[in-house]
């Protein structure tokens, strides 16, 4: 009975890095900003910087009245994500087809919501930092590329928040 547990105490800690991805760390290493999600069952996670990729995943307060959040992919630079969506004051909550917002992946793979009939596409920011802090929350819907449907789950993103207007706005 003593060799099963060890096997399953040994086994717990070799396997919890894998058991306990995502985007809910407390770290302020800069390598904890990201942005994940799974499209159709596939998981990308991006790390780099939107408009630097040698930089952290990044978000900012725009002009506009919009919270810009995006990232590049490390390994293959020309991949990105953006999230859009209209806010007036950095505040935690969730945002959906009642106030507009945007998903882009490599620019093939979208939902924006001035476009879309579709309205289950949302976002909940758990965490609206100070510049230099984090924002933090998830996202979840269904996007499309003019032909085809994809299921975006499991979306989550820490990212620094940068400066008002400092990350491009590709979006």
């Amino acid at each position: 009975m003593n060799n099963i547990k060890i096997i399953v105490m040994f086994s717990l800690i070799l396997f919890s890095p894998f058991l306990f991805s995502g985007c809910d760390s407390d770290s302020s290493d800069d390598s904890a900003y990201k942005i994940e999600f799974t499209l159709d069952g596939t998981l990308y996670s991006f790390t780099g910087g939107y408009d630097d990729p040698s930089g952290v995943a990044e978000g900012c307060m725009r002009d506009g009245g919009d919270t810009f959040i995006a990232a590049r992919n490390v390994a293959d630079t020309s991949s990105k994500i953006f999230l859009r969506f209209e806010t007036t004051t950095p505040d935690i909550g969730t945002y959906n087809d009642t106030s507009p917002i945007n998903f882009s992946f490599n620019s093939d793979v979208w939902y924006n919501d001035s476009i879309s009939d579709s309205s289950d596409f949302k976002f909940i920011i758990t965490e609206y930092g100070d510049v230099g802090g984090v924002i933090r929350g998830t996202f979840t819907g269904t996007a499309t590329n003019d032909s085809n449907e994809y299921l975006v789950e499991n979306g989550c993103f820490e990212v620094k928040r940068k400066p008002d207007n400092s990350v491009a706005s590709g979006g």
